[in-house]
């Protein structure tokens, strides 16, 4: 990973390496962007983090996504697909949600665990 364990923030955006998947499953795998959700205090004390993936690919809505602009091309978040990943497979650092979108993220984690 490019940046200090440390500095891993909750909004954060990088390429994370995800666990390959069967070709029949729809958990998201692969080297793809990715939203960190932990809170920074557990961002600071844990070797792993938890993340929201990102595609591209058109989606049925549902109160569960929420759109991120800051990516190389517009993305959504998929609150459902929320994982937790070792910080090592944080590749490369994208830059940071804005804060309408980090509360859309936030409604949607609160959709997807009934809180």
């Amino acid at each position: 990973m490019t940046t200090n364990d440390n500095s891993i923030k909750r909004g954060d955006i990088y390429y994370v390496d995800l666990p390959e998947q069967p070709a029949w499953s729809h958990i998201q795998s692969g080297r793809r962007p990715c939203v960190v959700v932990q809170n920074n205090n557990g961002n600071i004390h844990s070797p792993n983090t938890i993340v929201i993936p990102l595609t591209t690919k058109h989606k049925v809505h549902l109160p569960t996504h929420f759109i991120v602009k800051e990516t190389p091309k517009t993305s959504l978040g998929l609150a459902e697909a929320i994982v937790t990943v070792n910080k090592a497979d944080l590749v490369d650092y994208l830059g940071h949600i804005s804060r309408e979108e980090e509360e859309n993220m936030k409604e949607s984690l609160m959709v997807c665990l009934a809180l």
